[in-house]
């Protein structure tokens, strides 16, 4: 089953004179993603927020920089994680006296939540987007519905703070549609090669029909 990998980039707030300094902002919200390429359905925000408070060792997710997963990177945890409606929120301690002065100095405001998705489902047939028999394309409109993936098994792995995402252009939207552009890829291949055996078989069945025919002929023949 392949799991999908997503950020979410969002400006956080701060406490003044706190220490460690804590900071607090939003994880992500439920609903259709603008690109109208996934869909967070709103059962999935509580498994967000109990993998945000428990993280990797059961003490809370990490706070990183620029997603960077290394020791030196580590910044400190998120203390805390809850639900409002079909948002989930954060909160976080900085424990790095240098990034915490950034921080504080404005230089520093915008968090990226790390996020896995394990199950891609249609939202058409409901079925998995590559592994369960379905049939539709990302994006394309059946029946008035455009075709999307339902996140499923939604998971945070850690938060980060970020000056600049990975790509100029890396909002949820368009690392989103990245994610989307690579599966319809792997979901037309998957399709084209289904139709490949189709026709193969049905050459195969049309040979077959065609001995068996000349067969029945042969048969005819010697009888006569």
């Amino acid at each position: 089953m392949k799991k999908i990998d997503l950020t979410y980039e969002s400006e956080f707030s701060f406490s003044e004179d706190t220490e460690p300094l804590i900071i607090r902002g939003q994880a992500l919200h439920a609903g259709e993603i603008p690109s109208k390429k996934l869909i967070i359905p709103e059962e999935e925000l509580d498994r967000l927020v109990e993998s945000l408070k428990r993280g990797e060792d059961g003490r809370g997710a990490y706070l990183l920089t620029d997603h960077q997963k290394s020791v030196e990177k580590v910044l400190g945890r998120v203390t805390d994680a809850w639900r409002e409606g079909n948002t989930v929120w954060f909160e976080a301690s900085v424990y790095d006296p240098q990034m915490a002065r950034k921080i504080q100095n404005r230089l520093v405001t915008l968090v990226s939540t790390g996020l896995e998705v394990e199950r891609q489902v249609c939202s058409i047939c409901g079925q998995d987007y590559l592994s369960g028999g379905c049939k539709h394309v990302l994006g394309r409109v059946y029946d008035g519905k455009t075709a999307s993936i339902v996140a499923r098994g939604l998971r945070g792995r850690e938060i980060s703070l970020v000056l600049f995402p990975a790509d100029k252009q890396a909002t949820l939207e368009f690392q989103l549609s990245r994610v989307a552009e690579t599966l319809e890829k792997e979901k037309l291949v998957m399709l084209n090669a289904e139709e490949f055996k189709r026709q193969k078989s049905e050459e195969v069945n049309k040979e077959k029909e065609a001995r068996e025919s000349d067969m029945v002929n042969v048969l005819e023949l010697t009888e006569e």
